[in-house]
């Protein structure tokens, strides 16, 4: 296991303080998911509403707080160059922040990993999670497709949905470091789809809008 993580875990709690460690996750991992939406989207009011919401966040920290924050994206980076691994859903459980009321549990790497195994491989390969949680379902996908001599960066296609704003950014955040084609959408599997509120609340990854966006 890399030193990383455990640098990104260090580095949240010492920035706590006026803010509470989940505070100061969850805005981190927001900004991290915007900042990359609006370098890759150019559907014009999704940057503006994604624009609008990243200087909202930010206006709660101070530029110092705000270069930690860019470090630690530097660190989840150097982290994730390291082999596939959820390892933010791994920072999220080890700081202590999930919620056992609501149930809110992210499943181990290693798990995630024998149920990929568990899959069979195709050359082109579709991927649905309608409960994605920080995306490590996906991810042990994408390696299993990987260790298969799959380049799965050109081969793979993820749909993956969560009620949970934070597992959205999260997931959004990981399949985009790993050059995952996918989109991450906000809103409840079980309901009815509102079409409109699905496109607004969609995060297309760069890989994705590589190969098959066009806006």
């Amino acid at each position: 296991m890399s030193e990383y993580r455990d640098e990104i875990v260090n580095a949240i709690r010492s920035l706590s303080g006026a803010h509470s460690v989940y505070e100061v996750f969850d805005d981190w991992v927001k900004m991290c998911a915007l900042a990359i939406s609006n370098a890759v989207d150019v559907t014009p009011q999704h940057q503006k509403d994604r624009e609008q919401l990243f200087e909202a966040t930010k206006k709660k920290y101070t530029e110092a707080e705000i270069t930690r924050f860019g470090e630690m994206l530097g660190l989840l980076t150097l982290e994730a160059e390291e082999g596939f691994s959820d390892i933010l859903g791994w920072v999220y459980m080890h700081l202590e922040i999930s919620s056992s009321r609501l149930g809110q549990f992210f499943t181990p790497y290693h798990i995630c990993q024998m149920m990929a195994k568990m899959q069979k491989i195709e050359e082109k390969y579709e991927f649905y999670e309608p409960s994605c949680g920080a995306g490590g379902n996906v991810i042990a996908m994408a390696e299993r497709l990987h260790e298969s001599g799959i380049n799965y960066q050109k081969k793979m296609k993820a749909t993956c949905q969560d009620l949970d704003w934070k597992a959205v950014y999260m997931c959004y955040v990981q399949m985009s470091l790993y050059g995952i084609p996918g989109k991450v959408i906000q809103g409840d599997t079980l309901a009815k789809p509102d079409k409109k509120m699905i496109e607004q609340n969609t995060f297309y990854t760069p890989q994705y809008v590589l190969q098959f966006a066009h806006f």
